[in-house]
């Protein structure tokens, strides 16, 4: 009994701090923010300040007519058909006399679309994350509430991306992967192959089932995604043909033009060529082969997470968010050892929005060596059960 009580009261701590420590310097971004609204905190909200809100405005805008890969701007067309499908009812509100789709987030229909969808993909979150949080009813609102006023909520909010909407996906898919009853697992699937049509990456979380060797369940979810990827390009007005090669060259066109974007990854600090990214690939699949050693979910589910993310190029501003759900495991753990103040502080850091730079060493190198120690102290967790199972046979 008086183990357990140390170990919820060493609980507690760590929430509250992790709590107080994201919601105070969300607050003091705020006032700095609101100081001095074109320095150096407004990189806050996105790395192209006039750019806010267009990732929603541009699915919704190119879904128009159901033809979004024969005409625009090709790096705008990287989503798989799904993408535009899902966004087609805001697009039958486009007002025919704008010219440019900049100008319709200054309407009243544009504004009022937006709310909608923005409140629907945060409602979505919002439930995955209260339904996984097991902590009691004040905690919950605490650690939920740190959940979504930080950086990368913030960054999101102001792209207008999908990518909330993709990260209350994969969370269902977390929580119902291991579900005994059939139907959650599947409804679990088929969010996974959704998030995997629209950001790519997810589909890296698919490795849970592979880990158990549950080759049927990977044939459930490889199934549902070829009918979400493919079954949507039969929807579109264009031929299927251009169709296709205006998806291909949309995506050639959006990887050829922010290649080199992207601040965070395994030896970013190191500077960005060919060698480091090899380096950073073969990390990754050492993170993923490791994974399945760690005997806490939690432990699992990070370093799943910190593979997807430190690997995923410019679209690691996106799949930040990615660590929430990771977050809220965490403190569903009933013991802890010293080290998890580690990743207390890690945490802090990553979701931390105010910005900063003292010389070389500025915020953006802060994250990346809390993603690098969470990896690194993960990595060798994995390896020292291994060793302390060889020693206990």
């Amino acid at each position: 009994m008086e183990g357990m009580d140390l170990d919820n009261k060493r609980n507690r701590k760590l929430l509250w701090a992790f709590v107080i420590a994201v919601l105070c310097s969300f607050i003091i971004w705020a006032v700095l923010f609101i100081l001095d609204p074109g320095g150096e905190q407004r990189v806050a909200f996105s790395f192209n300040g006039a750019d806010w809100f267009m990732d929603f405005y541009n699915t919704a805008y190119y879904g128009v007519g159901r033809t979004p890969y024969t005409w625009g701007n090709l790096a705008a067309h990287n989503y798989l058909p799904i993408a535009y499908l899902m966004m087609y009812p805001f697009s039958l509100l486009y007002p025919s006399n704008l010219p440019i789709q900049y100008e319709w987030r200054n309407t009243q229909i544009g504004a009022d679309i937006f709310a909608v969808y923005l409140v629907t993909s945060f409602l979505f979150l919002f439930l995955c994350l209260w339904t996984a949080s097991k902590k009691t009813r004040g905690q919950k609102v605490a650690l939920i509430a740190a959940c979504f006023f930080n950086g990368l909520m913030l960054n999101n909010v102001d792209r207008g991306n999908q990518i909330i909407f993709v990260t209350a996906c994969v969370c269902l898919y977390l929580m119902t992967v291991d579900s005994q009853k059939a139907p959650l697992r599947h409804l679990g699937y088929m969010c996974l192959a959704l998030s995997t049509c629209m950001k790519i990456y997810p589909a890296l979380f698919g490795v849970l089932l592979i880990y158990k060797k549950r080759w049927k369940d990977i044939g459930w979810c490889v199934l549902y995604g070829l009918i979400l990827a493919v079954l949507p390009f039969f929807w579109l007005e264009a031929p299927l043909k251009d169709s296709v090669i205006g998806y291909l060259k949309g995506m050639y066109a959006h990887a050829r033009n922010y290649a080199e974007e992207g601040e965070y990854g395994f030896f970013t600090f190191l500077g960005k060529n060919t060698l480091t990214t090899v380096l950073g690939y073969i990390l990754c699949a050492v993170c993923l082969w490791r994974a399945r050693h760690l005997e806490r979910r939690w432990q699992r589910t990070l370093l799943i997470t910190l593979a997807v993310f430190l690997t995923s190029g410019q679209q690691n501003y996106y799949n930040a968010l990615y660590f929430l759900f990771p977050i809220v495991l965490f403190f569903n753990e009933s013991s802890h050892d010293r080290s998890d103040w580690i990743h207390v502080a890690c945490f802090v850091a990553l979701l931390s929005p105010v910005r900063f730079s003292f010389g070389w060493f500025d915020v953006i190198l802060l994250r990346n060596l809390a993603c690098l120690g969470m990896t690194g102290l993960l990595l060798y967790k994995s390896f020292t059960k291994i060793s302390e199972r060889s020693v206990a046979k």
